[in-house]
């Protein structure tokens, strides 16, 4: 894999998490209060368990990918991705872990 396809594999992760960021945080305008009591709003839950799953899956793909290529400058490719997926694993849980509870 040469630079360019670990470019490529880095903006299949990078791209969608920003997507998800954005959702979050995008300013909206404010609404009415509910009638007949208090609404739960899920969306930052949701969207956070989303977050993880996304990243959660492509760590574990790139990993399966590094550990059965033969080409060994491809695996060390697979393996650091694999290693910048687990840093934004642990980035967006220590970030969001209170969208969780």
């Amino acid at each position: 894999m040469r630079m360019r396809g670990f470019l490529v594999w880095l903006s299949t992760l990078v791209v969608p998490l920003a997507v998800l960021s954005l959702i979050v945080h995008w300013p909206e305008a404010p609404r009415p209060p509910s009638i007949g009591g208090g609404g739960y709003d899920l969306e930052n839950l949701v969207v956070t368990i989303l977050t993880l799953v996304f990243i959660g899956t492509w760590t574990l793909l790139t990993l399966v990918i590094a550990c059965f290529h033969k080409d060994e400058a491809r695996q060390r490719h697979g393996f650091a991705l694999s290693a910048i997926g687990g840093v934004f694993f642990i980035g967006v849980l220590m970030l969001y872990g209170g969208n969780l509870s």
